[in-house]
This record gives C-alpha cells, sequence and structure tokens, in this order.
C-alpha cells in the first residue's frame, strides 16, 4: 500500500508540483479494499484514491495474489510551474536516523506533521525509510526508522548543531505522540 501512495504522490508532483496533501483513511472506494485504502486531499478536494484492491474484484478477475492500484483526479489539481534548474548545494548535508516504538495505526503523516510543527530551518528532507511489524514488538505496535536530513545554505554545519536540532525534533516526537525512542 505504501509503493501504491508513493507512486500517486511521484504522478501528483509531476503534474502539479509540490502541493499541500493530506493523507486519510477511506472506505468509499468500492474496489479497494475498507481496511486497506486511502485517499489524498488537496484543501477541501479529494484528487485521488490508493490501497489494495478487493479481494472480491480480484476474484472476478482471477488474480490470486494481493494487487495494490492508485486513481488520480488529475483535472482537480493546479498545473505546475515548468521545472527550473537548481543550483547543487555549495555545503554538505548531514543525516541523523531515529527509530520509534508506535502504536500500529498512528499513520506516518502525523510523524512528519510533528516534525514539520517544530519548525527547525536546517531540515531539509525527511524520509521513512523503514515501517517494521512484528509479534515481538508488542500487540498493536510497530516500529519506524526515519531519516532527517540537515543543510544550511550559508555554511558547513558543526555535528554539535546537528545533533542539537536532531534532539530537538525527537524529543518533541516523544513528547507529542504515544512513541518510544528505539
Amino acid at each position: 500500500m505504501f509503493d501504491a501512495k508513493a507512486l500517486a504522490l511521484v504522478a501528483i508532483r509531476a503534474v502539479a508540483g509540490d502541493l499541500p496533501l493530506r493523507i486519510a483513511a477511506t472506505t468509499a472506494v468500492a474496489y479497494l479494499h475498507p481496511g486497506v485504502a486511502g485517499e489524498i486531499v488537496h484543501g477541501d478536494v479529494v484528487v485521488g484514491w490508493f490501497g489494495e484492491v478487493h479481494p472480491d474484484v480480484r476474484k472476478r478477475l482471477g488474480v490470486d495474489g494481493a494487487v495494490f492500484a492508485f486513481e488520480l483526479e488529475l483535472t482537480r489539481l493546479p498545473l505546475a510551474a515548468p521545472a527550473q534548474m537548481q543550483p547543487i548545494p555549495r555545503f554538505p548535508g548531514s543525516t541523523r536516523d531515529v527509530s520509534l516504538l508506535l502504536a500500529a495505526e498512528l499513520p506516518a503523516a502525523r510523524v512528519v506533521e510533528v516534525i514539520d510543527q517544530v519548525g527547525e530551518p536546517l531540515v531539509q528532507r525527511i524520509r521513512l525509510l523503514e515501517d517494521y511489524r512484528d509479534a515481538k514488538l508488542g500487540d498493536g505496535h510497530k516500529s519506524m526508522l526515519w531519516s532527517i536530513e540537515y543543510r544550511s545554505p550559508e555554511r558547513t554545519l558543526t555535528d554539535a548543531e546537528v545533533d542539537k536540532a536532531h534532539e530537538a525534533i525527537v524529543g518533541r516526537l516523544v513528547e507529542n505522540l504515544p512513541a518510544q525512542r528505539r
């Protein structure tokens, strides 16, 4: 399901650029499995859906394995301005990873939202590297590994600066989410 969502977001960004999007669970799409489906919302408008194809639909099509899909309403999106060349950053970035133990139902978008709320100007990119679920973690829990890239456009950052920014973000995650650092 995460791959279908990621591909849908890539397609949206190719057409409309970097828009503020919201992801929400949905049961409104008949051909998608109601427990494994989501919608992509821009403003108040639903612009797409993604998820696992419903088992009844797969059965009618003669498909045995799990199938994932996405659908987009590209006409509901604004067209992006033509792509512009950007200079290669002059100063190196620094990456820090954090592994969190979270409730299984907590969406990844909520973690990104909390990181964005910190307002750390050095954050260049946030990536989810791993979403791990296993009985060893406890019932209703998952482990997520996040990679956060820090960079300044004016100078090379010191390890102390990056560590301070990273610890502030991790502290906010643990404080605002039902999360434990692993």
